[in-house]
């Protein structure tokens, strides 16, 4: 009887630890998964970003801005960037005479807002995939229309074309705030052909230089020559007019030394040595 009674007593005991036992397990069960439910219940949006919720892999449509929000917790909010963002890549294009140029652009872009839920839903986190194949394209298609020689002349105004038909082919995914040209090169045989046609046409200029330098001092010496010959007419017929301008001309050139020749006669002048 004593024995029945005493394992009675232990058996109740057992039964009693093991309830509490229990009850300390589900409670810690409980308070484990209040714990995860309250942290999956909050999410912190950064400044700059959009949270767009899914609910098993489906996009809600609900959008967070940011801040601290509740939501439900089986959701999960994915975090968009929406500041403007940089982005700076080469590519290899050809023009219209079929010349290699490699081009190094800047892009400045950024996601509205408004479009970020229904970008996530068809492209996805990594939108840009799909920007970059399009402004690529559209710079080749640019650079195609011009010659070689022409780009660098031209390169402000196939930038703003390549700005304006990116931003309409990429409208409704992003906004392309500017492109920039970083930098535009072309192949070292092309830019040793640029450099020999402008010695070339450096030489030339030298050329035209030169011949227009001689037959300038060529129409100046014909010049000279026609003013001396005139000269040589004029003082001619003065000297038929009035024979005696030689002897005044003697006169002013007289340096006040007495004359080793003596002119006699009038109609023919004729000079004897003074001893």
């Amino acid at each position: 009887m004593k024995k029945n009674m005493k394992s009675n007593i232990e058996s109740s005991i057992i039964n009693f630890l093991q309830k509490r036992l229990a009850l300390k397990i589900s409670l810690l069960v409980l308070i484990l998964l209040a714990i995860v439910l309250s942290v999956n219940s909050v999410t912190c949006v950064p400044t700059g970003s959009i949270g767009v919720a899914t609910r098993f892999g489906r996009v809600t449509g609900e959008t967070l801005d940011a801040g601290i929000h509740f939501k439900n917790p089986v959701d999960q909010i994915h975090k968009m960037n929406c500041r403007t963002q940089s982005y700076s890549y080469k590519t290899l294009c050809f023009s219209k005479d079929l010349q290699q140029v490699e081009t190094q652009l800047n892009i400045l872009f950024r996601l509205q807002f408004s479009d970020a839920s229904r970008v996530f839903e068809t492209i996805g986190e990594n939108y840009f995939s799909q920007v970059l194949p399009r402004i690529s394209d559209t710079l080749k298609q640019k650079i195609a229309d011009y010659k070689a020689e022409e780009i660098l002349d031209s390169r402000e105004s196939i930038r703003k074309m390549v700005v304006a038909l990116s931003q309409e082919r990429l409208n409704g995914i992003v906004v392309v705030e500017d492109i920039s040209f970083v930098n535009i090169d072309f192949s070292d045989e092309y830019e040793r052909a640029i450099e020999r046609k402008q010695i070339a046409h450096q030489e030339s200029l030298k050329a035209r230089y030169d011949l227009e330098r001689a037959k300038t001092e060529a129409e100046q010496k014909v010049a000279r020559a026609n003013g001396e010959a005139e000269a040589l007419k004029v003082k001619s017929e003065a000297l038929k007019a009035n024979k005696d301008i030689v002897l005044l001309e003697a006169i002013e050139k007289w340096d006040g030394k007495m004359p080793n020749t003596l002119v006699l006669g009038q109609e023919t002048q004729t000079m004897f040595p003074i001893k």
